[in-house]
């Protein structure tokens, strides 16, 4: 005899627990559901979840500085960096200077344009950076193989020359040899060149991860800072009859040399032997300067900076000769010089990166 209800099914009525799917037997009857939403997966332990962006591969040393926040670590580096790149800009401040002292002498036009020449190594720089990224001495270091022996031979350059750049520039009564000082600052910008490669290669090591933005920061801050100093400071001193253009070279000379010293007690330069011969990485190093040099927002880039300074170019170099040869003296525009000095550096300060978003 049926005792269900009038309407309801025996088979409903009799287990009514039965009619309650479990969640496991729901899921088992669904896998579509299940899979349905990928990206709820979590990706497994010890992998990392952006495939595109991994992150480096760390030493001891840098793992301990990337604990630490802010510049915490880096100061060191830092201003061994500022030390170097400062040093850099003093034979571009005493070449800037030259032109001033050579309008005095009653030299032309013509030979200044000569004399301008001496720029030209760091506009041509990237022909020779894949030599010093590629060759050097794992024992001795990858980026000192470069800095010390460029360092010392501006330091014996300026030191040698000392004794006679007074006569070049005809302080004894004789004519301004605008060869020789060509030839003479042209080795001074090629050697500060190379040292720039080799620099902003040590800056990619001894410096965290977190700061190596500030790299960039050190090197226009410290260029710009020597350039003022042999600029303005030479300009103030001789016409106030305090130092010479020989003197300033034996000055500076000893510095360079002096530095050489710390750049000796960096401890964290590359030693990793090179694979493969010397010639293979040179190759190897100029086919991936051509690639990179392929890229449209590489040349797009190269563009903009052979061509930014174009228009005034001519006026920012024959502006200061002409105002010293309607009688402007040179100490004056040497102080018209300073009031840019802090504009410049305080455009060059990096601002700190973004803090991370929060998980």
């Amino acid at each position: 005899m049926n005792t269900s209800p009038k309407g309801v099914s025996p088979r409903r009525a009799a287990s009514p627990k039965s009619a309650r799917k479990s969640p496991k037997a729901r899921v088992a009857k669904s896998p579509t559901r299940a899979g349905s939403s990928p990206q709820r997966r979590r990706p497994p332990a010890g992998k990392g979840s952006d495939l595109e962006s991994p992150k480096p591969k760390s030493s001891p040393g840098n793992d301990k500085k990337s604990a630490k926040k802010g510049l915490q670590g880096d100061w060191t580096a830092i201003m061994l960096l500022l030390l170097l790149y400062t040093l850099q800009g003093i034979p571009m401040g005493l070449g800037a200077s030259l032109p001033l002292l050579m309008v005095e002498k009653k030299v032309s036009s013509m030979e200044q344009a000569v004399f301008s020449m001496v720029a030209y190594p760091f506009a041509f720089k990237l022909l020779w950076a894949p030599l010093v990224d590629s060759v050097y001495s794992s024992s001795f270091g990858r980026r000192k193989t470069w800095i010390v022996p460029a360092q010392l031979a501006i330091g014996a350059l300026l030191l040698t020359s000392s004794f006679r750049v007074n006569a070049m520039l005809g302080s004894d009564g004789g004519s301004v040899d605008v060869n020789k000082l060509t030839a003479l600052f042209f080795s001074f910008y090629f050697l500060c060149a190379t040292q720039d490669i080799a620099v902003d290669g040590l800056a990619l090591t001894i410096l965290s991860e977190r700061n190596r933005e500030y790299g960039a920061t050190c090197n226009a801050i410290g260029q710009t800072l020597g350039y003022f100093l042999a600029y303005v400071g030479f300009l103030g001193l001789s016409a106030y009859g305090v130092a010479t253009l020989g003197g300033f070279f034996f000055f500076w000379g000893w510095v360079f040399v002096a530095s050489t010293v710390c750049v000796l007690l960096v401890k964290q330069d590359e030693h990793r032997p090179q694979e493969g011969s010397t010639g293979s990485q040179l190759l190897e190093a100029y086919k991936e300067m051509w690639l990179v040099l392929q890229l449209p927002a590489v040349r797009s880039l190269a563009l903009v900076l052979l061509t930014v300074k174009a228009p005034l170019a001519a006026f920012d170099a024959l502006a200061p000769l002409e105002l010293m040869s309607k009688g402007v003296p040179k100490e004056h525009l040497a102080a018209l010089s300073m009031i840019m000095l802090p504009i410049s550096m305080a455009t060059q300060v990096a601002r700190p990166p973004p803090p991370p978003p929060p998980p």
